[in-house]
């Protein structure tokens, strides 16, 4: 689990009147080897065609909370099984089937019936397995199975196919409840961490940075996962 903070957000302005945003912080990792890049946030979201299964979820969702629910419409069938994993490619089976265990991915139809009602709150044994109890994970996509029969998968469709596994939805999770994601003047950014390479055991401070050019007037940059709101200072 990394432990980061020290954030601070400026903008700096040239002659030109060019604007540039500068974000800065500093992470601790258990061990060493890991660098962190900003990116830009944007919700895992999908617009599902008219006429075909849909699911949906919050867009954030606190890791200390109760299990989140989702909302289900399994027409043109009437019954419905839901997925959900910390990688969206486990969703595809023949590739990546086989690196799908208890700690990555879970499915309603693995220890119960298909089902009917509208809304489907994930077991609260898996939510901890999976995402309150596993500080790393910080995603949780989803998509739903859907079939004509109550007892068996007949023509049966898929909220995400396979093929379509990279973009299935996701639940971007945070470690406390953020606000004013969709205030155009709030810039949300995403913490990404990547191993280098093995790195021992030791760990320095990792240096975090984003820089972007000709931005627009931002109030506050927000960090997620932390869900960290930083006062944008102007560059004397």
């Amino acid at each position: 689990m990394a432990v980061c903070g020290n954030w601070i957000a400026w903008v700096s302005e040239k002659p030109s009147g060019a604007r540039s945003l500068h974000v800065r912080g500093s992470c601790n990792f258990p061990s060493g080897g890991v660098s962190v890049a900003l990116e830009p946030w944007k919700p895992r979201t999908v617009v599902f065609p008219p006429g075909t299964p849909s699911v949906q979820a919050p867009a954030t969702y606190v890791r200390s909370d109760p299990p989140p629910s989702f909302q289900v419409d399994p027409r043109p069938n009437s019954f419905f099984a839901v997925e959900v994993a910390l990688q969206p490619e486990l969703f595809d089976k023949a590739r990546h089937g086989a690196e799908r265990n208890a700690q990555t991915f879970y499915a309603s139809w693995q220890n119960g019936p298909l089902l009917q009602a509208g809304q489907y709150t994930l077991p609260a044994d898996v939510w901890a397995r999976l995402i309150s109890r596993n500080p790393d994970a910080d995603t949780l996509c989803y998509r739903i199975w859907t079939s004509a029969s109550a007892t068996s998968w007949t023509s049966i469709k898929p909220s995400t196919a396979d093929a379509d596994a990279a973009g299935a939805p996701g639940i971007q999770i945070t470690e406390a409840r953020v606000s004013s994601l969709t205030d155009p003047g709030v810039l949300v950014l995403h913490r990404v961490p990547s191993r280098q390479n093995s790195g021992g055991n030791v760990s320095a401070p990792v240096l975090v940075t984003y820089t972007a050019q000709n931005v627009q007037r931002y109030s506050r940059v927000v960090i997620l996962p932390d869900a960290v709101a930083v006062q944008v200072e102007v560059a004397q």
